[in-house]
């Protein structure tokens, strides 16, 4: 064996190999996770969201309490998603559900059916300042006479 060369034990040289390969299944897994995590990571569409309530939250206060209103009870999941997102997308502003005795002058809808804003405004004894489409409309309590 010439002077400068390395011998390593053959179990060190087994070693080395099972870690290699673990590692590499472990990498090969990973991939394989991250790939199908990228095909679901949003399925409730929530970072959608941010664009869709990007035009009401210019036009709100910029912290505090915010009523909140939907055509979607809070009480399905739906609606718990719905409040949700839109909480997200409007944070730091605190949502405050209509029927949870919310009581703030300004008021954000997110409608399924975007139709049903009207009724939803004359029920509660709202004014609707602006419609951003897409199910988000921007609301005004009415003074009480």
């Amino acid at each position: 064996m010439p002077s400068g060369a390395l011998h390593i034990p053959i179990r060190a040289l087994a070693g080395i190999a099972a870690v290699a390969a673990l590692s590499l299944a472990g990498a090969l897994d990973y991939s394989q996770f991250l790939s199908e995590y990228s095909r679901s990571a949003d399925q409730f569409q929530i970072g959608a969201q941010e664009a869709r309530f990007h035009d009401a939250l210019g036009a709100l206060p910029a912290g505090g309490a915010v009523g909140y209103v939907s055509d979607v009870p809070s009480r399905d999941a739906q609606g718990q998603a719905m409040l949700g997102a839109a909480q997200y997308a409007l944070a730091p502003r605190i949502l405050m559900p209509l029927q949870q005795g919310g009581n703030a002058n300004w008021v954000v809808g997110s409608f399924a059916r975007p139709n049903e804003a009207p009724r939803v405004a004359a029920e509660r004894g709202l004014s609707i300042v602006s419609d951003y489409g897409n199910g988000v409309v921007l609301f005004r309590k009415e003074p009480r006479r």
